[in-house]
């Protein structure tokens, strides 16, 4: 393979670090989708137009699918032929991901062929009016100064709640948020698998209390300025781990992406019980803020 510079490996555009995982993870984590979200601080005007959490099922430099298109799926057997597409250049193919077609759908944005293989395709949010769903998405298309001349087609594919109203794709930007670790743990005492958004000294020493147990004190946050994000992955073998590695804000909407492992297919893990939670911090919003669930082999 020719290369420009030095070798570089192909990454997907949004790459995200994995925590306290065991080995890679398969490409849906179905259990992540639609956890509780416990949002506490100052009341503020209920939007018109409402964020929700999402999955991401797959976000690939090279897809095989080559055209640029945008795609909108209710029903499995459309599905089970896209994902054949969109996969036939890996080998092996890898699962189709069981999705309730019931209750969810799909949306993907491809972003055609380009010339190399470091473009990129970013899903932001999916809003939801009553009227239509909108999904906001972004495309990187240049090359930069080392990237591999392998043909790239980029394109990202994610689960959002189901509706029968029309979808409209839209291009926008988005910038990074900064987030700071506040605790990071294999073993909290919070078993429940869920996300918070604290914004108050009374709900964040709840929660660590859940987290950390009765008597043990909460670390300092100056509410006035920050608030609190966290995930708890729930109870899980010796693979299971989660992070919050990023965060992107676009227009009015915070999306923190919640980047989740579990037991690889045809592969063994330790039967040790791990509860694993992730807890950072961030700069006081009073925009929306959702979760971006996203498996570790994706």
């Amino acid at each position: 393979m020719m290369l420009y510079g030095r070798i570089v490996h192909l990454v997907p555009f949004i790459a995200v670090g994995l925590l306290e995982a065991c080995g890679g993870g398969a490409a849906t984590n179905p259990a992540a989708l639609s956890l509780p979200q416990i949002a506490v601080g100052e009341p503020h005007p209920q939007p018109t137009s409402v964020a929700r959490d999402f999955r991401l099922l797959s976000q690939q430099a090279v897809s095989g699918v080559t055209s640029a298109q945008n795609v909108v799926i209710r029903d499995a057997a459309e599905f089970r032929a896209l994902w054949a597409k969109h996969m036939g250049n890996r080998v092996p193919v890898p699962d189709v991901p069981a999705i309730d077609f019931s209750q969810k759908m799909v949306v993907g944005v491809f972003a055609g062929q380009l010339p190399h293989g470091c473009g990129g395709v970013s899903l932001h949010h999916v809003r939801n009016d009553g009227a239509r769903q909108t999904v906001a998405y972004s495309v990187t298309t240049a090359m930069p100064e080392v990237c591999t001349m392998v043909m790239g087609s980029p394109a990202v594919l994610a689960v959002i709640d189901r509706s029968d109203v029309p979808v409209e794709f839209v291009q926008s930007a988005a910038t990074n948020v900064p987030l700071a670790t506040i605790d990071i743990s294999a073993h909290s005492l919070h078993g429940l698998a869920r996300n918070a958004v604290i914004k108050d000294q009374a709900a964040w020493e709840t929660l660590w209390a859940e987290h950390k147990g009765a008597g043990s004190a909460a670390p300092a946050v100056d509410f006035t300025r920050n608030m609190v994000v966290a995930s708890f992955h729930g109870p899980g073998d010796g693979c299971a781990g989660i992070s919050l590695p990023r965060a992107l804000r676009s227009g009015s909407v915070v999306t923190v992406i919640r980047r989740v492992a579990e037991r690889p297919a045809g592969m063994a893990c330790t039967q040790i019980l791990r509860t694993p939670a992730h807890i950072v911090s961030m700069e006081r919003t009073d925009d929306q803020v959702v979760f971006a669930t996203e498996s570790a082999g994706n």
